[in-house]
């Protein structure tokens, strides 16, 4: 059974849209206010705000598993991702969280998980889920021709889903940190992303790719709205909304980099003439390379994980670009959750000059696999 590329992309493109609107309302909640602000008791409030968090990150990911599923029944029990369904409340019962028959029985279900949640937030929540189609910004006339000439097999594709990547950052709620040398976001709200990425079980190798940033962009009235981004990868073809790359363009120097990243790590770029900038968030980090924003990404801590990389390593190739372990193997993503840790190195690059500049300095790691 085959898909017709242009139509497994829009369903990607509104998932995600559907997503990330979810993100911003979960983050509307007065509780979700309060216990960011530390309104209230700090010991009580800590729990429900961790039970909060969960319950968005788990709806999010069953929101997309059924939109998924049920455009494409044949992916029903391939579209994988961080989060587990099951959810335990402070009472001690175990609620299987996901999109009920009916828009009411999911804002009870919602209620019940969220103990303390006001209704109106559960009722929000249900809304988006069980809403319409959200609008998406339309694929630019020629790559959709293209995607409608391309079919992919169904009973060969898999999805790797992170529902709320940066999980700090979109509980603290803070807004954009900007770099003053090199005006880029290295923290805050817009470092938060939800990551779609489908992939090929044979190969192992993603083949389409969504990381949208539910705060993206700031409106003037203080409302968020997304940026969202793509890239198609499939045999030859190359597709993505992202900005092509320009010769005449001064070459950056900065590579994204973990806050936690070792020291010696951070020594050997700064000795090869790089720029290390510490951010949060793998998406995040990953889709500035994608974007031209950075010359590359480093991460020696094996601190990554199969639904960080998948979607943002799909719009890397689509531009040319490449996620590879520092021994230059590609990621496989036929694997389990339970084998989901990437273990090793990884470097990432929209070119392959600037991907050999990453490997030559940290030559001088030999420590570093």
């Amino acid at each position: 059974m085959e898909c017709q590329g242009a139509d497994l992309l829009h369903v990607l493109l509104c998932c995600s849209e559907r997503a990330a609107h979810l993100a911003r309302v979960c983050r509307q909640s007065t509780i979700f206010q309060d216990v960011v602000e530390g309104k209230a008791d700090i010991i009580k409030n800590k729990t429900v705000m961790q039970d909060f968090k969960t319950v968005a990150d788990v709806m999010v990911q069953a929101m997309v598993q059924h939109y998924i599923s049920a455009e494409y029944p044949a992916l029903g029990g391939h579209v994988l991702g961080e989060e587990s369904c099951q959810f335990t409340t402070v009472n001690g019962t175990c609620l299987d969280l996901g999109v009920q028959p009916t828009e009411q029985e999911t804002a009870e279900l919602l209620e019940q998980a969220m103990r303390g949640a006001d209704a109106s937030t559960a009722a929000r929540m249900a809304s988006v889920v069980h809403g319409p189609p959200p609008d998406v910004g339309p694929v630019a006339a020629e790559a959709c021709r293209r995607l409608e000439g391309t079919s992919l097999p169904l009973e060969d594709l898999a999805v790797w889903i992170d529902p709320i990547d940066c999980t700090s950052e979109y509980v603290r709620g803070a807004p954009a940190y900007t770099d003053d040398v090199t005006r880029l976001v290295t923290s805050g709200l817009p470092a938060v992303t939800v990551l779609v990425g489908v992939f090929r079980r044979s190969s192992g190798r993603p083949v389409m790719g969504v990381v949208t940033q539910p705060f993206g962009n700031q409106n003037s009235d203080g409302t968020w709205s997304s940026a969202q981004y793509w890239g198609v990868c499939h045999g030859d073809l190359r597709l993505s909304n992202l900005p092509p790359s320009s010769p005449a363009a001064a070459p950056s120097s900065v590579v994204m980099t973990s806050r936690s990243e070792r020291d010696d790590v951070i020594s050997s770029l700064r000795s090869a003439g790089l720029q290390p900038m510490a951010a949060s968030g793998a998406g995040y980090k990953l889709l500035q390379v994608a974007l031209g924003s950075a010359l590359g990404f480093v991460v020696s801590l094996s601190s990554t994980f199969l639904w960080d990389t998948c979607a943002p390593d799909a719009l890397l190739q689509a531009v040319g670009g490449s996620l590879v372990f520092k021994d230059g193997k590609t990621i496989r993503y036929d694997r389990t959750v339970a084998d989901s840790r990437n273990s090793g190195c990884l470097l990432a690059a929209r070119d392959e000059e600037s991907l050999k500049r990453l490997t030559v300095a940290l030559a001088t790691c030999p420590d570093v696999l």
